[in-house]
């Protein structure tokens, strides 16, 4: 159900009356709660098993979904989604870790791709009945449905692999607490400079955000045990690469449905009902087409399963760009099917050769760097949007008296996305090959 927040954002925005910046944070919150999570939960469920993380994450993400639901202005529900997104890094660092290990090098893709494929058909299902419930009961509705499936899903796992053993648990190795203290605090000043770029005081935010990341470099050098292994960047280009393309990608695309939705149903003033159904096509297409492109990168190099995918990504961005009043609803959501291709054809292809570039005791921290990435560009990409509005609408509610200069603002975001793409499709191609045999 949480799957159509994007559809429930602007109705949240309508409810409490709040501004562009604001409704980003509603999104931005679940992703930094995400960021400061997944490494931390990769490298626990190393030592005492990825399950009980999986499961320990289920039970706070149902209970903040709860609270979200009785929140009672928009700072409570940024709040309690910033918890949420907290108990979802753990369950997507365990999730990736238990699959990986479950299956071998030749047959990864297609797992990985299988698992997209059940994530998104959870995701359309969610936004399909989420934007229902949305239009008949209010947004409320969304986060209290969302409770008792995650409190389910958490049992059920616990019970159904509680038997699945981590080859670290017995592992006596000092936890790296030090270096967990200074990045919490560093990726979250981070995290909120890039939050509010148009603020004449981001900058006094970014620079002891980013000099925190620093130190904390310097620390996981010197430490026997380190949060998050330096070496496999230094020494493994593959990962590296990969993992740049991973951060790439979320920044040109992570605020897609966010913009689109508020398009819709803030200029167009469609309803969240019709909203939801014109966005489906491009998780809809995505869902089928990721098993199909995980399988794929078992047989061809995933560098150029991933190109392929951001040239058609750069196809619709190109179109995205020039949307303008009165633009065909059905040419929208037909664009955003081809999206969806693309964000298939690059997503288990790229997961797949960040998984196969290292060896299994390494398979924790890897799922939560490449998560951690990807949310980071997630919020880089709402960062910029909410950004873009903010200079272009001030700190108005966007309505449709304002079509004119929102339409401007997304020209700008998605001639921006357009450039990281061609960036990321030469970045793709340099990383060097997966050995698949």
């Amino acid at each position: 159900m949480i799957s159509s927040i994007v559809i429930a954002n602007p109705v949240i925005g309508q409810t409490f009356h709040l501004n562009a910046q604001i409704m980003g944070f509603i999104i931005q919150a679940h992703l930094l709660g995400m960021i400061l999570s997944l490494i931390p939960s990769g490298k626990i469920g190393n030592r005492y098993g990825h399950i009980k993380i999986f499961a320990a994450g289920c039970l706070i993400f149902g209970i903040s979904s709860l609270l979200c639901g009785i929140a009672l202005n928009g700072e409570m529900v940024v709040f309690f989604r910033f918890i949420q997104g907290i108990g979802d890094g753990m369950m997507v660092a365990s999730s990736i870790v238990l699959l990986t290990k479950t299956y071998g090098r030749g047959s990864r893709g297609r797992s990985l791709g299988f698992f997209l494929f059940s994530g998104y058909s959870g995701y359309i299902t969610g936004m399909t009945i989420g934007t229902i419930l949305i239009e008949n009961t209010g947004w409320k509705s969304i986060f209290f449905i969302a409770f008792p499936f995650t409190i389910l899903a958490g049992l059920a796992a616990f019970r159904l692999f509680k038997n699945f053993k981590s080859p670290d648990e017995t592992n006596t190795d000092k936890f790296d607490i030090i270096g967990l203290l200074v990045f919490s605090p560093s990726i979250m000043l981070l995290v909120l400079g890039l939050s509010d770029l148009t603020s004449p005081y981001s900058a006094f935010i970014l620079i002891p955000g980013l000099t925190g990341l620093v130190l904390f470099g310097l620390w996981e050098n010197h430490f026997e045990n380190p949060l998050i292994n330096l070496s496999l960047f230094t020494n493994n280009r593959l990962f590296k690469y990969s993992i740049a393309a991973d951060i790439l990608y979320y920044i040109s695309i992570g605020s897609i449905t966010f913009i689109l939705s508020i398009y819709l149903q803030n200029e167009m003033l469609i309803s969240s009902f019709s909203a939801g159904f014109i966005l489906l096509p491009a998780f809809l297409t995505q869902a089928v087409f990721s098993p199909f492109a995980g399988h794929i990168s078992d047989r061809i190099e995933p560098k150029f399963v991933t190109a392929a995918g951001l040239a058609l990504i750069i196809i619709t961005l190109i179109y995205y760009s020039g949307i303008r009043e009165g633009t065909d609803i059905i040419t929208i959501s037909s664009f955003l099917a081809l999206s969806g291709i693309g964000f298939a054809l690059f997503s288990s292809p790229n997961k797949n050769a960040i998984m196969s570039s290292v060896n299994e005791d390494n398979y924790g921290e890897a799922s939560g760097i490449a998560n951690t990435f990807e949310q980071t560009g997630n919020i880089i990409s709402i960062s910029i949007a909410t950004s873009a509005f903010t200079l272009m609408l001030g700190t108005s509610e966007i309505t449709s008296e304002l079509f004119l200069e929102f339409t401007k603002s997304m020209k700008i975001i998605f001639e921006f996305s357009i450039l990281i793409c061609i960036l990321n499709i030469i970045v793709c191609l340099l990383r060097g090959n997966v050995n698949t045999k």
